[in-house]
């Protein structure tokens, strides 16, 4: 039933919650992938995983979750936080966290590989609460625009 759930709202709209304010153009002349790749093989993924973790903590005091760290662990209704912080900031390279809002219902996934969470089928309320939490741990919440990619 849940993976159903999952494969639904990863068909939805989505929000990128990211350390950059919006997607960068193909065309740019910045160096977007020497820093991806800086920020990807250095601890400041970690930093930035860390991040994502207090975002998740503090939504976890508004909504219940169940969350799956990989494809054979199952998932887990409402995690210890602690647990959820330290899996989350100590993610490898190859792993991945699915966490869905069932309440909403909302998907937020991390992957381990990549510089932002995305965050499918939110409400409007959710992305109203999602954005200030974002903003206190210095990052950014946006839409994609498929034009620019």
């Amino acid at each position: 039933m849940m993976e159903n759930m999952v494969d639904e709202l990863l068909n939805s709209q989505y929000w990128v919650i990211d350390m950059l304010p919006k997607q960068v153009p193909s065309n740019s002349g910045g160096q977007f992938f020497e820093v991806e790749r800086l920020v990807l093989n250095s601890s400041r993924i970690a930093a930035l995983h860390d991040r994502f973790a207090s975002i998740l903590l503090k939504l976890n005091c508004y909504y219940d979750i169940d969350v799956n760290w990989g494809a054979d662990d199952g998932w887990q209704h409402n995690p210890e936080p602690s647990q959820l912080a330290e899996r989350i900031a100590t993610m490898p390279s190859n792993g991945y966290v699915r966490m869905v809002l069932p309440a909403e219902p909302a998907l937020i996934t991390i992957s381990g590989d990549d510089m932002c969470m995305t965050l499918y089928g939110a409400s409007k309320t959710l992305v109203e609460l999602v954005k200030p939490l974002a903003q206190a741990e210095g990052l950014f919440v946006w839409q994609p625009n498929v034009e620019e990619a």
